[in-house]
């Protein structure tokens, strides 16, 4: 069994993540990254409806928490979710959330 440090050290790292996601607009962000992976920062404010600054703004906090990683592509960086952990926490939160 985990001692209590590392316990706590757990709780630090699920409280930062939740804190993340728990802007509707980083969590839309997400659901688009998951549906198109390799989305650019211009095609996620276009399909967040977003501006380019916000979406930024956002995608930069997002890769640095680690929920998101991005690739250069010539010009252009596509943002990609980073852990698989992530997108299972997204697709509870649809199920328990969504009316689809």
């Amino acid at each position: 069994m985990a001692n209590l440090d590392e316990m706590f050290q757990d709780a630090v790292k699920a409280t930062n993540f939740l804190k993340m996601i728990s802007n509707p607009q980083r969590l839309l962000m997400i659901c688009a990254v998951m549906k198109k992976p390799g989305l650019t920062n211009g095609e996620i404010s276009t399909e967040c409806g977003l501006s380019i600054s916000a979406t930024s703004q956002h995608l930069t906090k997002m890769c640095m928490e680690g929920i998101l990683y991005k690739e250069k592509d010539a010009q252009m960086s596509r943002y990609y979710v980073k852990e698989k952990t992530t997108e299972e926490i997204v697709w509870s939160l649809k199920r328990a959330f969504s009316n689809e």
